[in-house]
């Protein structure tokens, strides 16, 4: 019984153990010995005893934990109850340092999850670290171009180092009839080899994939070859059928051909491409190509070995514990045999290239992205910076409550405990309305987020929530913690009335100016970052481009059906009857057809020949080919420049071959003689074609604003008759988008299984053009205007707190006769002196900004004065306004209130 007393009183206070305790102990005695002396020996009694003396040992040990925890308000949660009732008192504050935490941290979480969704999280496939792209390369160019079908057999054949080769042939678009009789819609189609989904190792969620025993559904290039089967993506599956689950089996008619639907890919499937080789990585509809690579021909039996209608993309899958560089070294090796064994791989400077799968799909991206990773780094950095400043500003206005507190027997340790439970209060506070701002954010952006830059799926999950987590973390140990531990060394009492600064004093105005300086620096590289984009921008939307986007509304149209159009004298015939339906419209002026419209991410290039030179060195000069009617000019708003246009007899027969070129090339042709009548030859088909020049038009810059690119060779439509044409149509109209329902009726009117996709004015193509600058200019632009707030109000802090504290001095200075000029000039100068100070340290980070940035700036640079003075002209407006207020006060000071007061 002893034991037990002693074991429930062991770890009570000794005055309350040697007063409560002994007399607990006597009480137990007394009742056993009671029990001894009456023969009462019953063990239920026993029992009952014990069971009491147990239920007071359990209540003693539960009173002392209350004690250590929440006596006297002296434990943890006495001090998270203190720090929440000071906060609660300060409103003002602890929503400020909420906020500012929230936009910080949220901020970069958000930006974190649309980077992470693009640049850091590989695709949903199987080891997608082994898969690459192998394009083909000509010479030293780095440009990458699709890899021809029969050299896909042969790298399968002799690249040991690549265990699986899987061949995607361009995305074309077509037409697809339900079984409803709803009417033909567009899709996009993917022709694959059928071991694509084997080696990315997808399954489909519906129905089954390829099999070796499945007919081809379609042949590049040309018709069909039997009954098919084909898959459908998600997307396509809910639009078209509704995700309907009986699908699986259903016949469709695509491009005019029955088809069996096999299956339905998981959500989201998608192969990213690069935008370099014209490929595109979405597609509707997924069919398999069963045709031998080596074999691939077009309908008229003709081989397309160098021919850009068989070529594609190369995805390959790396051995087990092999690099790349092993692979490489094969693919070069086999290059070379290439070269030896075909004349013309010699003269081209033919090879082969393999890259990271991910890494070269999103290679074009990264540059901005980061900028904006890094961006939104630098403005937490400085709403922490300037948390710190409130929170160390807070300790100094509690210097009074923390003297007496010393006084009265806190410890260092003690103050700097409950200060550090205050300073985990706020940072939990403001990184739960962290996650709230990150969700809203993430949102946001992604509605702005440019197609050319990527896909992602917007919504707090793991990788961001742990990311969000971190990141307040780091901000509640780095940011928190510091000041902090300056405020808990304000131990010492200080007389408030002393006119002379202590050194701690000194330390902490040093400490503020310190944190004003560091945010300042910051600030001038997100300034810089945005300026600079804003600027590429303008002069992005200042080129001139080569033809007149306003009020030329476009279309696409797929004539891949088969039976068909199958000679380019009847997809000639179409393209008139079409233009001249068009023609007669109200509010028409010109329609003109095209294989590739520009700023569209089409591509077709071909090398040519000058006059005289002989057809082994044509390999050395590469042009945009495009084959267009003869209202294409007019339409599309390019200037003719000398010569003449295609005649309307040229769109229907071919008598000889004629071409149009533009100025750059007819630049070189000048340099031999004269532009026009002049000759060029043409490798066509595997055979040497020339034609003569006769027009030349302004350069159109096809692939990029803010470069010239190629030189460009125009032939008319009939002689090269493309399955898949754009038309531009030239309007009156004031919004050339209400057209688009008469076009699409009227083409429909001439073959119902034709469809006209795509509908789009030519001033969408221009503002895709520009709009990944454009995102990230606004991104960084919105991070430099929060981190501009910050850093004015860190200044209007740190200024009028100064003023306050000088306020005995500026009264006397205003007694013995001081102007108002001498009191407002030295407060601006020290806040001038700040900025002068963080604008050295900003200009030495400036050069991250650029080298961040780099390829993607135009026509601006860092030795750009305009830049230069945007950002110095809006730091020093930011500065000027956050010191006029307390310039202001301090000019207003009445000498005789400054002098009573102490």
């Amino acid at each position: 019984m002893r034991r037990l007393v002693s074991w429930a009183m062991g770890t009570w206070p000794a005055a309350t153990r040697k007063r409560d305790g002994q007399a607990l102990l006597e009480s137990f005695e007394r009742e056993l010995t009671e029990l001894e002396v009456t023969g009462v020996r019953w063990w239920m009694d026993v029992t009952r005893e014990c069971a009491a003396v147990a239920w007071a040992g359990i209540s003693l040990r539960w009173t002392h934990v209350r004690y250590r925890w929440a006596g006297a308000g002296m434990g943890w949660m006495g001090d998270v109850r203190f720090a929440a009732r000071g906060l609660r008192r300060n409103p003002g504050f602890t929503l400020t340092v909420g906020l500012t935490l929230a936009l910080g941290i949220g901020a970069n979480a958000a930006v974190f999850g649309i980077v992470d969704g693009i640049l850091f999280r590989p695709p949903p496939f199987d080891r997608p670290e082994e898969l690459v792209f192998v394009w083909r390369t000509l010479g030293p160019s780095p440009a990458r171009f699709r890899v021809p079908a029969p050299d896909v057999a042969e790298i399968r054949r002799w690249v040991s180092t690549l265990e699986q080769v899987a061949f995607l042939d361009r995305v074309r678009d077509g037409s697809v009839e339900g079984p409803d009789a709803s009417g033909a819609q567009h899709v996009r189609i993917a022709t694959v080899t059928r071991n694509l989904l084997d080696l990315l190792g997808v399954q489909p969620t519906l129905g089954r994939g390829f099999r070796s025993e499945d007919a081809v559904a379609s042949l590049p290039g040309g018709d069909a070859a039997g009954p098919g089967v084909a898959l459908l993506s998600s997307d396509a599956w809910e639009r078209l059928f509704g995700k309907a689950p009986d699908v699986i089996g259903q016949s469709v008619v695509l491009d005019g051909r029955s088809v069996t639907l096999i299956g339905v890919l998981p959500a989201g499937f998608r192969v990213d491409m690069p935008p370099g080789p014209g490929m595109a990585g979405q597609a509707d509809v997924w069919v398999p190509l069963t045709v031998p690579l080596s074999d691939l021909q077009r309908a008229d039996g003709r081989r397309v070995d160098q021919d850009s209608d068989n070529s594609g993309a190369v995805i390959g899958r790396l051995a087990r514990g092999v690099p790349l560089l092993r692979a490489q070294t094969e693919l070069d090796h086999m290059a070379s045999e290439m070269r030896t064994e075909v004349p013309a791989y010699a003269t081209s400077g033919y090879g082969l290239t393999a890259r990271p799968m991910h890494g070269d799909a999103t290679r074009h991206v990264r540059g901005l992205l980061t900028a904006m990773l890094a961006g939104v780094a630098a403005l937490l950095l400085v709403t922490c910076l300037n948390v710190s400043m409130m929170i160390l500003a807070r300790g100094i206005r509690r210097g009074d409550e923390l003297s007496i507190r010393t006084a009265l027997g806190a410890t260092r340790l003690r103050l700097a405990r409950q200060l550090a439970v205050e300073s985990l209060v706020l940072v939990v506070l403001g990184g739960g309305l962290a996650f709230v701002t990150a969700w809203t954010l993430s949102h946001l952006l992604s509605t702005r987020l440019p197609v050319s830059i990527g896909v992602v799926e917007v919504g707090l999950d793991g990788r961001m929530l742990a990311f969000g987590a971190a990141v307040t973390g780091i901000v509640l140990l780095i940011f928190g913690l510091a000041p902090l531990a300056a405020a808990a060394r304000l131990g010492g009492p200080t007389p408030r009335s002393s006119p002379v600064p202590t050194d701690g004093r000194e330390g902490r105005d040093r400490a503020r100016r310190a944190l004003i300086v560091g945010q300042l620096a910051l600030s001038i590289p997100l300034l810089l970052g945005a300026s600079l984009l804003l600027r590429t921008f303008q002069e992005l939307r200042a080129v001139e481009p080569g033809f007149q986007a306003e009020g030329a509304l476009t279309f696409n149209l797929s004539l891949r059906i088969p039976g068909r159009y199958r000679g380019p004298a009847d997809r000639a015939q179409l393209a008139r009857a079409i233009t001249d339906r068009l023609s007669t419209m109200s509010g028409v002026q010109s329609v003109g057809l095209t294989t590739h419209l520009p700023l569209s991410r089409g591509s077709w290039t071909q090398p040519y020949g000058l006059p005289g030179q002989a057809p082994h060195e044509w390999s050395e000069n590469r042009a945009d080919f495009r084959a267009v009617t003869s209202g294409l000019f007019d339409a599309l708003g390019a200037r003719l420049v000398s010569g003449r246009t295609f005649t309307s007899d040229e769109d229907l027969h071919e008598e000889r071959r004629v071409v149009i070129v533009d100025e750059l090339l007819a630049g070189r042709i000048a340099e031999n003689g004269p532009v026009l009548g002049a000759t060029i030859g043409v490798p066509l088909d595997g055979a040497e074609v020339y034609a003569d020049v006769v027009g030349v038009v302004e350069h159109v810059r096809h692939e990029r604003l803010d470069a010239d690119g190629r030189e460009a060779v125009y032939v008319p439509y009939r002689q090269e008759a493309s399955r898949e044409v754009s038309f531009v149509v030239r309007t009156t109209v004031g919004h050339p988008e209400e057209l688009a329902p008469a076009v699409r009726a009227a083409v429909a009117d001439l073959d119902p299984q034709l469809v006209a996709y795509g509908l789009r004015t030519m001033n969408d193509y221009v503002g895709s053009a520009v709009a990944p600058t454009r995102f990230a200019a606004d991104v960084l632009g919105l991070f430099a205007v929060l981190s501009l707030l910050a850093v004015g109000m860190g200044l209007y802090g740190t200024i009028g707190l100064e003023v306050a504290r000088k306020r005995r001095d500026i009264g006397l200075r205003v007694a013995i006769g001081a102007t108002r000029r001498q009191v407002v000039l030295p407060v601006v100068g020290r806040a001038l002196w700040l900025v002068v100070l963080g604008s050295v340290l900003g200009v030495g980070l400036a050069g991250l900004v650029v080298g961040t940035l780099g390829r993607h700036l135009f026509g601006t640079g860092l030795a750009d004065p305009r830049v230069w003075l945007a950002v110095m002209g809006t730091l020093l407006l930011v500065t000027l306004a956050a010191c006029w207020v307390p310039a202001s006060r301090a000019a207003a000071i009445d000498p005789r209130d400054a002098l009573r007061a102490d």
